[in-house]
C-alpha cells in the first residue's frame, strides 16, 4: 500500500466565518478523521515558533485578525513561516485593498505589500463583504418592520458567501502550483443597492423588509449597541470607525464589482443573498435573536484535487487576537 502524502495547512481566523466554513468542507466525513488539538493563548513569536518546530506546515490560509496590530501580527506569522519552509500562502484581503484608503484598506494593502516582497509563494483572495456581516442586524428584524439600516445611501456591492471563499481556499491549497502569485477577486453574483437586499431578504424570509439610509452617526450608535448587548469586545472605537469608511466607500460607488472568480476556482456560481437569508430565517425571524445564533443550512460541497490525502487545520476563535487552535484532519475520500 502506498504511503500517504500529508499535506499541512495553516488556518488563521478572525471573525471565524470563512476559517470555520474551511473546517466544515474538510470534516464531512468524520470517521474518516484523526483529529488533535492544541490551545493558544495568543500568536506571539514564541507561540508560532512552537506551532512551526512540533509539525510541519507546508501551507498557510491567512485570515488577518481584526485587531489594531493585525500588520504587526501578520508579518511576524509570515516571516516565522519563511523560517520554517512553508511553501505556500494564501492571504484573505479585502476588495479595493490596492486603491481605496481608510484603515481596513491600508492595513490589508500593507499587508499584501509584505507577502509579495517575501520569498513566499502565495495567492491573495480579494473579499467582498461578507453575507454573513448580516447577522449582526438580525436583531433589527425583531422590530414591527424589520429594517436593514446602513449609511450607504443608493451604493451597491456584491456580498458574497463565507462558503463561497472558503471554497475557493480549498480549490487554492489543493492545487496551489495553479494558482501561485496570482490575486483573484471574490464577489457574490449581484450588484445589490440597500434597497435590492432588502427586497431579497423580504422574498427570502416571508416578511416585509425595509431598507433605511441610516446617518453616520447612527450606524456607530448601532454596532456600539451590538458591542454593548453582545459583549463583542471586537468593536472597539477604531473598528467602528474602519467600518463606517467601509459603508462610505460602498456609498461613494468603490464596491461596484462583479466577478466570475469564485466560478472560476470552485466549478459553482457564487451563492446570492437570498440563499443566505433563506438559510439563517429562523433567526431573523425570531423575537429574541442572538448574532452568535445563526443557522446554515446550505449544503458544503466543493470539488478538489485528490493530490494530498490529508490536511492539517489550525484556526481561531470567533473575535479573538491570536490563533486559537491546531487540529489533524483527513481529507473526506467524498465531498
Amino acid at each position: 500500500m502506498a504511503a500517504i502524502t500529508r499535506s499541512t495547512v495553516l488556518v488563521t481566523g478572525s471573525e471565524g466565518q470563512t476559517a470555520s466554513a474551511l473546517v466544515d468542507l474538510l470534516s464531512l466525513s468524520p470517521n474518516q478523521f484523526d483529529t488533535r488539538s492544541v490551545s493558544l493563548s495568543k500568536s506571539d513569536v514564541s507561540s508560532l515558533e512552537d506551532i512551526f518546530s512540533t509539525t510541519r506546515m507546508n501551507s498557510i490560509f491567512l485570515v488577518p485578525p481584526q485587531t489594531r496590530d493585525a500588520i504587526a501580527r501578520v508579518r511576524i506569522l509570515l516571516d516565522v513561516a519563511q523560517q520554517h519552509g512553508v511553501s505556500y500562502v494564501v492571504l484573505v484581503s479585502m476588495l479595493g485593498a490596492e486603491d481605496q484608503t481608510g484603515t481596513f484598506a491600508e492595513h490589508f494593502a500593507e499587508m499584501e505589500h509584505h507577502l509579495q516582497s517575501s520569498r513566499l509563494s502565495h495567492t491573495i483572495l480579494r473579499v467582498s463583504p461578507l453575507q454573513q456581516n448580516f447577522l449582526h442586524l438580525a436583531d433589527d428584524f425583531h422590530q414591527p418592520i424589520p429594517t436593514i439600516a446602513l449609511p450607504i445611501s443608493t451604493g451597491s456591492f456584491a456580498p458574497v458567501h463565507a462558503k463561497d471563499v472558503a471554497c475557493a481556499a480549498v480549490a487554492l491549497l489543493s492545487n496551489p502550483s495553479r494558482h501561485m502569485n496570482r490575486t483573484y477577486t471574490l464577489t457574490g453574483p449581484d450588484l445589490l443597492t440597500g434597497v435590492e437586499i432588502a427586497g431579497r431578504a423580504s422574498m427570502a424570509i416571508d416578511r416585509p423588509v425595509r431598507f433605511r439610509n441610516g446617518s453616520i452617526a447612527q450606524a456607530r450608535a448601532q454596532m456600539r449597541r451590538i458591542r454593548e448587548e453582545h459583549e463583542t469586545g471586537r468593536l472597539q472605537e477604531w473598528f467602528i470607525q474602519s467600518v463606517v469608511q467601509v459603508y462610505q466607500a460602498i456609498a461613494a460607488g468603490h464596491y461596484q464589482m462583479v466577478t466570475s472568480d469564485v466560478l472560476a476556482l470552485t466549478g459553482r456560481p457564487a451563492t446570492p443573498i437570498d440563499t443566505f437569508f433563506q438559510e439563517n430565517k429562523s433567526v431573523f425571524n425570531k423575537s429574541e435573536g442572538s448574532v452568535n445564533d445563526h443557522h446554515d443550512t446550505r449544503p458544503a460541497a466543493c470539488i478538489m484535487d485528490r493530490s494530498a490525502d490529508y490536511v492539517s487545520v489550525a484556526y481561531k476563535g470567533a473575535y479573538g487576537t491570536g490563533l486559537g487552535r491546531y487540529v489533524l484532519l483527513p481529507l473526506p475520500a467524498k465531498l
